[in-house]
């Protein structure tokens, strides 16, 4: 049994132990809920036999049984008691464990692994496939369980007070239950379906909610709307075909269930009227048959639930079991950058362009190394496998002449300082948000820091400075400002790699500037500085410009040696002039 339970629950020990607690307790419970029909037969023996046979009841009989009584209710609510106590208390504590291994595997895995999910997805392994979980744990999986256990010990408990009765009190119940069994491949296959319709629709809700500011700019609403309406009602009809399937078979294993009352109640008769029972025994299988199948029909149903499920947690399962990159924490020597016959692309297991194709080039220690090309060429893409968060499909990329692929993503990013031309910002207070860079880093570090990359001329226009709170993602900063506050962490974090993708690309010329300025701060001798550039004019300093062409390096020199060779870098600067005049 605790096999199948791993196999569908992806808890961790701690959990499953509290799952068997669980599963105990409910087990406990139900059992204290049969003892009082017990009592009751003894008080009906007690009482009312005596008076058939022209005797008077014992009434201290009475009295000791009425005192069991009591303390039988007693026991009950004691049960009930555990039941919730060993059910929900540690399910709260196991959820909080799983949301937390879904987080700290989302940091462990590579790139290469979460860039096949959508943000849906991810969303749903955290949120909902939890929630779904922690009703499996609390609820689901101990009640049936409990019920199955529970229904086989009141049935060798029955068989010892009439054999014949207990087995008319149980024979429908294993029919009900091949109804059900013989409905759950069906159940099965429409529970899929439903669920890939809920992740689509999830999807189009969060791009709808995402690209409100295009939709409305170019008059999208109405055809937007529409697809995701079609999605809500082909949710709607998927949900309401797989409710009505798992209905009708519930419905028709209860129908079963329902028989088994008369059936009761037909065989109690005959065998009393022929004086085989006596009317304590009929009266106790009387009462035991209107609370027997209640529970059992819950059973049943809860299969329906099960089913759905093992298929909604097969996702949050997949992500646990991904192997994360497990990588050891290394020392560099120097902060030489190398490429050696690198190629990738981003999804090679299936049909995909290579993006570099066999690229070599070295980027030395102190230097600065721009990288040109025309757009898609793969530019930024060489500094994400530089930071590890992709993992080349072949060749070699080294620091120091250490293959970054046998070193942890954490300890190589310590030594590497990234300044995006997409701002990731969070909604918090700007100086947390440049806090990022180093988050040990004293309050006068931040602003120092801040100072540095030219933030305090917009900081000082905001209604609590540093501390004020900006919105989700800094939209209600400009690009510029944004692109500061990122250049603020980069010098906070002060790593002896930078890595700078296309940092002035959407500025106006006063932004430019000020963000120049906050660069020229950011790049002090002895980084190793790669940058990608799509303004010319800005790289015409570096210390060596790799011209990326065809997934590899075309040309490689100084600004004054490229334009002499007159290739795709003197192409390239020649339009740019043109654009200028």
């Amino acid at each position: 049994m605790i096999r199948q339970l791993k196999d569908l629950l992806p808890l961790s020990e701690k959990g499953f132990s509290s799952l068997n607690k669980g599963i105990a307790a409910a087990y406990l419970k139900n059992i204290c809920e049969f003892l009082p029909f017990v009592v009751i037969y003894y008080l009906i023996r007690a009482i009312v036999l005596p008076s058939t046979k022209g005797s008077l009841p014992d009434v201290m009989e009475i009295t000791v049984l009425a005192a069991i009584g009591v303390a039988v209710c007693l026991i009950v609510l004691i049960g009930v008691w555990l039941r919730d106590r060993a059910n929900n208390i540690p399910t709260y504590h196991e959820m909080d464990r799983m949301r937390r291994r879904v987080i700290e595997q989302l940091i462990d895995l590579p790139m290469s692994y979460i860039g096949t999910k959508d943000r849906s997805s991810l969303i749903s392994n955290i949120m909902a496939d939890c929630a779904v979980c922690e009703t499996a744990m609390s609820s689901t999986v101990p009640f049936l369980i409990a019920a199955v256990l529970s229904e086989i010990t009141a049935v060798v408990i029955m068989c010892f007070i009439n054999t014949t009765l207990a087995l008319a009190l149980f024979c429908v119940i294993p029919v009900a239950l091949l109804i059900q069994i013989l409905s759950l491949r069906t159940q099965a296959r429409l529970t899929k379906i439903q669920l890939g319709i809920k992740k689509k629709t999830n999807r189009t809700i969060l791009e709808y909610i995402e690209g409100q500011p295009v939709i409305r700019s170019y008059g999208l609403s109405g055809s937007k709307y529409s697809q995701l309406a079609e999605n809500l009602e082909a949710l709607q009809k998927a949900s309401l075909k797989l409710e009505v399937t798992a209905g009708v078979f519930v419905s028709g294993a209860e129908v079963f269930l329902q028989l088994g009352i008369g059936i009761v109640i037909l065989t109690a008769s005959l065998l009393y009227t022929r004086g085989s029972i006596d009317l304590a025994v009929m009266f106790l299988f009387f009462a035991i048959v209107l609370n027997i199948y209640g529970p059992a029909a819950e059973a049943i149903g809860e299969l329906s639930n099960l089913i759905y499920m093992r298929e909604s947690l097969s996702n949050l399962k997949e992500l646990l079991s991904a192997v994360p990159c497990d990588r050891p924490s290394v020392s560099f020597n120097d902060y030489d950058i190398s490429f050696k016959d690198v190629c990738f692309s981003y999804d090679p297991d299936a049909w995909s362009p290579r993006v570099l194709d066999h690229m070599t080039f070295n980027a030395p220690e102190g230097k600065l190394t721009a990288i040109v090309g025309r757009s898609g060429e793969g530019k930024s893409t060489i500094l994400r496998l530089i930071t590890g968060l992709w993992d080349a499909c072949e060749g070699q990329i080294c620091i120091g002449g250490k293959d970054i692929s046998d070193v942890s993503v954490e300890c190589l990013n310590k030594h590497i300082a990234v300044v995006d031309q997409d701002v990731v910002l969070f909604n918090d207070t700007i100086i947390n948000n440049i806090r990022v860079g180093d988050t040990g880093a004293s309050e006068e570090s931040v602003i120092a820091a801040a100072k540095a990359a030219r933030c305090d001329e917009f900081v000082a226009g905001l209604p609590n400075g540093y501390e004020t709170v900006i919105s989700e993602n800094g939209s209600s900063l400009s690009g510029g400002e944004r692109q500061r506050i990122s250049i603020a962490r980069a010098i906070l974090k002060d790593a002896p790699i930078v890595l700078l993708d296309e940092p002035t690309a959407f500025l106006d010329p006063e932004n430019e500037e000020l963000v120049q300025q906050a660069l020229t701060y950011l790049l002090k001798e002895g980084k190793t500085v790669l940058i990608v550039a799509h303004r010319i004019s800005t790289i015409a300093d570096a210390d060596q410009i790799l011209v990326v062409s065809d997934g590899r390096i075309s040309e490689s020199g100084t600004h004054d040696e490229l334009i002499k060779v007159e290739g795709l870098y003197s192409k390239l600067h020649s339009l740019q002039q043109e654009s200028y005049r």
